[in-house]
């Protein structure tokens, strides 16, 4: 499925504090919506549900009655594949606003894994790492606090470790999976 970065750049004019935008498909469903305010970065990542047309609505405050210009970015990100081993130390980085890097484990057995994030670069929480199965989500959580581990119990299966900046970050990003056993770990 395409999945897109819509991300309001610059708005101008007397009350330009905020823009709405949604976007609504060829039925008239919302499919996604979200604001910006001021010179917040709002990027924000959408994954269409269909093919298809697509309409992006801007508008402004009720209450602002002068005209505004705004600029969009809008574009189709992409997603790097690489494989992932237990006892793996992955370190990359997002390569473009709204990209994400996705690394696949296969379990031959019920397993214990432990996710321990390293590092984060570009924000404090501006990396988020969504561990998939195949029935669905598994987790997901920041990597912005390396003093924690995570913990699962993982049946036989393949999983994907989906890394995704928050908004328009390109974090750099280090963590490392491996099996928890009865020994001790060296927390990195």
């Amino acid at each position: 499925r395409t999945r897109l970065l819509i991300d309001p750049r610059l708005t101008t004019g007397s009350n330009d504090q905020y823009i709405y935008w949604s976007l609504v498909d060829a039925y008239g469903t919302v499919v996604s919506s979200n604001s910006k305010w001021s010179s917040n970065d709002n990027a924000w990542t959408v994954v269409l549900p269909q093919d298809g047309t697509y309409v992006l609505h801007l508008h402004g405050q009720e209450s602002s009655t002068t005209a505004r210009s705004t600029t969009m970015n809008v574009r189709a990100t992409t997603t790097s594949n690489a494989a992932l081993q237990l006892g793996d130390v992955v370190s990359g980085s997002i390569s473009a606003a709204g990209n994400s890097n996705r690394y696949t484990l296969t379990l031959s057995e019920e397993t214990t894994v432990l996710v321990d994030p390293r590092s984060v670069v570009s924000g404090s929480n501006s990396a988020t790492l969504t561990i998939n199965a195949p029935k669905g989500q598994v987790a997901s959580f920041g990597l912005g606090s390396t003093q924690s581990y995570y913990v699962y119990r993982l049946p036989a299966g393949t999983y994907t470790f989906d890394l995704n900046g928050s908004y328009g970050y390109q974090p750099s990003y280090t963590f490392k999976v491996q099996e928890l056993s009865d020994e001790s770990i060296d927390h990195g």
